[in-house]
Formats: structure tokens, sequence, C-alpha cells
């Protein structure tokens, strides 16, 4: 982060910021309503969230999973949810054994967040999805608190935001299947704020946040030299004449 706050200190302020503003209240009925519809067909699946919000209750129902963590630096109202003590970048969780993680609002908060994505990608079984909400750095909002002292001290504002462009080109990197499925955009002219589904890459550029869903892809490549090879055993092979089986007919 840009100023002093350590990441358990910047996610209260976050939490806290969700309950007493405004804004925090009208971001955290976009966001959970988005939640709620992504989670409902997780039934029988393993579910992480690293970095807690203090509203899970809105978007969670941990009875129809399998198995549900959250992951969190700090102590915070989670309801019946599982909680894992433990940094956002080192996560005490096997490889391989994730359906679904899902990062809100936490790599801006965080020193490392490309070994968080790292971790992620681990701990995700191949296919698995990742649901990662972010602050737009460019919206009047995120272009706003470099104006002002108080802002750029307290979160939200003390985060380092990232664009979606770049998260994209980031999980790119690591091997994800990714697109923008939402942004959450609030303005002075829709006090309760505005919703969009599937948006195109294009159209971020004002939304205060956005969604993100990845899919671990795990295609096998095959090396450039070893094509002819493949070819070999996709030619069709000529028909070969009369087995003995053939002659013992006629």
């Amino acid at each position: 982060m840009g100023h002093s706050l350590n990441a358990v200190e910047a996610r209260l302020q976050l939490v806290d910021w969700y309950s007493s503003t405004n804004s925090g209240k009208a971001l955290q009925a976009l966001e959970s309503a988005y939640l709620k519809d992504v989670l409902r067909l997780r039934y029988g699946q393993n579910l992480l969230q690293i970095g807690a919000l203090g509203w899970e209750p809105l978007f969670w129902e941990p009875d129809c999973f399998r198995r549900a963590w959250i992951v969190a630096g700090q102590s915070c109202g989670t309801g019946k949810i599982g909680r894992i003590v433990a940094l956002a970048d080192e996560l005490p969780v096997d490889s391989g054994s994730m359906d679904f993680v899902l990062l809100p609002h936490t790599l801006e908060f965080e020193r490392d967040q490309h070994q968080i994505l790292r971790e992620t990608e681990r701990v995700l079984k191949p296919e698995g999805q990742l649901h990662f909400l972010g602050f737009n750095p460019f919206s009047p909002y995120g272009l706003w608190r470099h104006l002002s002292w108080r802002q750029r001290r307290t979160a939200p504002g003390c985060g380092r935001f990232i664009s979606c462009w770049r998260m994209l080109d980031w999980l790119s990197l690591l091997k994800f299947e990714a697109e923008v499925t939402a942004t959450f955009s609030l303005s002075a002219n829709s006090p309760q704020g505005q919703r969009k589904e599937r948006c195109k890459p294009s159209m971020p550029w004002f939304a205060t946040g956005y969604a993100i869903r990845a899919i671990k892809r795990t295609y096998r490549r095959i090396p450039v030299g070893r094509t002819g090879l493949l070819q070999s055993h996709l030619t069709p092979q000529s028909v070969a004449g009369p087995t003995a089986r053939d002659n013992l007919h006629e």
C-alpha cells in the first residue's frame, strides 16, 4: 500500500467503510447481490474467501457448500463460516483442493499482489473458478482520493487500485481464462448505485468497482517440433488385406 496501514488495519477500515458510509452501503448492496448470484449453484463444492468483508451472511449460504472458509488476518463477524487466521500470500491450504476462490478487494490492501494470485492459482483445482472484486482506479472516486489527504490515509482510499485491464493481463500470465462479468457504479444521480452484467472490457472506465471471473485452465501444450509426430498418429492408415480369419470363410 502507498501508506503506513498494514493489511489487517486496512481491512478493518474497509469493513467499517461498508457499514458506516452511504457509498459503502450502496456498493455493499450491489456487490452482495452479485456474489449471491455467483454462489447460488455451488452445492457440494469447496470454497475459500481470502479477506473478510464483515457482511458475508448477505451472500454466503454455508450449508450449501461441502466446505467453506474465510482466510483473514483478524477476527470479524463471519457467521457460521469457518475462519483461517493466516497471511493471504501464505495460504495453509492444500494445492488443488478448492473449487472456488473469492478475492473481495483483497489485492488492493496487500503488499505482494502477485504472490497472492500465485497462491490462489495453486489452491484451485483444474477448471476451478476465481472471482475477483476490485476498485476501479479511473472512476471519479478512484481519482478523487488522490486529492483528499483523509482519503489517502484510510481504506479504501489508501489501497493500490488495479485496473480491470491490468488484472486480466496478470490472470492471463497464470493461464486463467478471465473476463469482466459486472461493473458497479455509484453516482450522485443514482444513490442506490447501478450494476451492469456481462460487460465488455471497454465499459468499466467510470465504474466504481468491477468483478472478474477467471477459470483455471490446464491445457496441455504440444511442442512445435512434435507436430509431425502428432500428424502421423492422426493420419488414416491404409486398409489392410484379408486376414487369416477372412480366409477361413472363403
